[in-house]
């Protein structure tokens, strides 16, 4: 067995980010491949503390997933547009601020709501919130999910056909343990 998480995190230190140890960690345990090079954890699942980096994880994830992986759609999600939006800025400010990566990026979309990032190659980024119906009609390569502890089960429902329509697809929950 081996792991890209390292991969990742060196991608990802390319483009302005150094991770902390903990994200290489969870980068490694959740990047792990078998002998056939499918992903050995189909569901990846953190749960750690408010404001410790979790959205940056995603993004490092969907960046990989987008350059390194040869995913065509990767879907990051969260309860709310403004907590998608996070995620979408810092993605599409890292593809605006590097040229090699700016030269690769067809268009940007900044409907809100609907905030995409479309690669040359064809490569689609989404960023939405969850709702019973938003991955309806789309077949996505990997699910990224933050706060990950509202998940309603419908909201789940949704996703895994949009899952099993890839191979090798992957789904990423990080959230943090719900408050009393």
């Amino acid at each position: 067995m081996s792991s890209d998480g390292a991969l990742v995190a060196e991608l990802f230190a390319a483009y302005g980010t150094v991770l902390d140890p903990w994200q290489v960690d969870a980068l490694d345990a959740g990047l792990g491949r078998d002998e056939a090079g499918d992903w050995t954890a189909r569901t990846v699942g953190i749960s750690t503390a408010r404001q410790s980096g979790k959205t940056v994880v995603l993004v490092a994830r969907a960046l990989a997933g987008a350059l390194l992986f040869g995913e065509k759609t990767v879907c990051i999600a969260a309860h709310e547009v403004r907590t998608s939006k996070v995620a979408f800025n810092q993605l599409a400010a890292i593809f605006e601020n590097y040229a090699d990566l700016s030269l690769r990026v067809k268009s940007i979309i900044r409907a809100i709501g609907r905030e995409e990032i479309v690669l040359v190659d064809g490569t689609r980024i989404l960023f939405t919130s969850r709702s019973r119906n938003t991955l309806r009609g789309y077949s996505i390569d990997s699910y990224l999910s933050d706060e990950s502890q509202l998940v309603t089960p419908e909201q789940w429902e949704s996703v895994l056909p949009a899952l099993s329509a890839r191979k090798n697809s992957s789904a990423w929950l990080f959230g943090t343990a719900p408050q009393q």
